[in-house]
């Protein structure tokens, strides 16, 4: 698969541009508990980071980044890969405004979590499912809003952090599954740790 074609398919999943606004779930949200520090999956020493360097993410091991420069929204600033492009990994600052920190204010990284979800709800054309609830996961000091969706009814199934560092920028980073490639996507429990092992290892 060459790579503007992966990008394209990354921005059908993560930024399509029409405005409708769709079926969401239960409001409720839940807490969960402190998971182990320890990454359980394995991470290499390649980094990601924001123009600010107020934030730095280690890729997972296997995993390499893509030039998105022109290819995607201005708010992306990394995308990376897995060797057979089945996942993706998308990290974006969420530009500022007074929503913002209403929602903060308001819920902290929960309420940035929701805020996200509308408003990625509010530009797509695709319908839209919340899977599973809005949670607040934490990592020391470090806490994180998390949540998760699906546009074809659970059949892929994208996973979402937002976060806040303390320059009081707020980015999201999403692990997108790629099953238009043709491959054999990771387990569930895989991605799962992929997933908890990055925002383990990441520093803001």
């Amino acid at each position: 698969m060459t790579r503007v074609l992966f990008l394209s398919l990354v921005c059908a999943v993560l930024l399509p541009s029409c405005i409708i606004v769709n079926e969401t779930d239960s409001d409720t949200t839940s807490i969960v508990g402190t998971p182990s520090d320890s990454p359980q999956y394995p991470m290499s020493d390649t980094t990601v980071y924001p123009a600010d360097g107020d934030m730095v993410a280690l890729l997972p091991s296997g995993w390499f980044l893509i030039d998105v420069e022109e290819l995607v929204s201005s708010d992306v600033f990394a995308v990376a890969t897995n060797s057979d492009y089945s996942l993706s990994i998308v990290f974006a600052r969420v530009r500022h405004d007074d929503e913002l920190d209403r929602a903060f204010e308001s819920e902290g990284v929960q309420g940035l979590a929701r805020l996200s979800m509308m408003r990625r709800e509010q530009r797509t054309v695709e319908r839209l499912k919340r899977v599973g609830q809005f949670e607040r996961v934490e990592y020391g000091v470090r806490q994180f809003g998390r949540y998760a969706f699906t546009t074809d009814d659970g059949a892929t199934v994208t996973h979402v952090a937002v976060f806040r560092s303390l320059l009081n920028n707020v980015y999201e980073i999403a692990l997108v599954q790629h099953p238009e490639t043709g491959r054999v996507l990771p387990t569930e429990q895989t991605q799962q740790e992929l997933f908890q092992s990055l925002l383990s290892t990441l520093v803001y």
